[in-house]
């Protein structure tokens, strides 16, 4: 079966939105650790700020391969995401070092619900992101095997018909283009491959 680059991009957001699923747990766990004084706020914010820049570079990178490969509603649904996270940057704190906390007011009660209630959405968002990729890799998995029942199809009915290679251009398109997921596909798929060895079997 053919491999796609869409496929491979999905796989890619699928292990990558792993690990931002943990990045934005360690981000609620280590401001609820604030809010109890667990921790104190310089070493909170030297363990969070060095995660920041990798969280919004791998985020970026996977949808770069959704650009690439031309999956522009995976795209769009990262979008907001993406441009939330380039005016957070840019209207961080004044600091010397790659972040977005400075201890001198994240103990605001403020900035403390505002950052655990960002950390929450972004769970619940990466969370929901994880299988919407687990079903766009299977989903491309079926256009491939729609693509090559199709050419079989066309394949066989030319080679004991004799049919003209424009028509069967028209008709595999065509074919192509009805097809649903649904389960009377599958079905459909079933009876076209025991057709598909019927032909080929008699032809041989």
């Amino acid at each position: 079966m053919a491999f796609t680059f869409a496929a491979f991009s999905y796989i890619c957001a699928l292990i990558i939105d792993a690990f931002l699923i943990f990045f934005a747990i360690f981000h609620i766990i280590s401001f609820d650790e604030l809010k109890t004084d667990y921790k104190n706020p310089i070493d909170q914010c030297n363990s969070l700020n060095p995660l920041v820049i990798p969280e919004y570079a791998l985020h970026i990178l996977f949808n770069l391969m959704f650009l690439f490969g031309g999956e522009w509603f995976s795209l769009c649904l990262n979008l907001p995401l993406i441009a939330y996270h380039i005016n957070r940057y840019r209207t961080r704190p004044v600091m010397s070092v790659l972040g977005l906390y400075d201890p001198t007011n994240i103990m605001s009660h403020d900035v403390l619900n505002s950052c655990q209630r960002e950390g929450w959405i972004k769970l619940a968002f990466y969370l929901l992101s994880f299988f919407y990729y687990l079903y766009g890799i299977t989903h491309d998995d079926d256009r491939v095997v729609d693509s090559c029942i199709s050419l079989r199809l066309c394949h066989a009915v030319s080679s004991s018909l004799s049919l003209s290679s424009s028509s069967l251009s028209s008709s595999s398109s065509s074919s192509y283009c009805c097809y649903t997921h649904t389960p009377l596909l599958r079905a459909t798929k079933f009876v076209l491959f025991v057709y598909i060895q019927a032909l080929e079997q008699r032809q041989g």
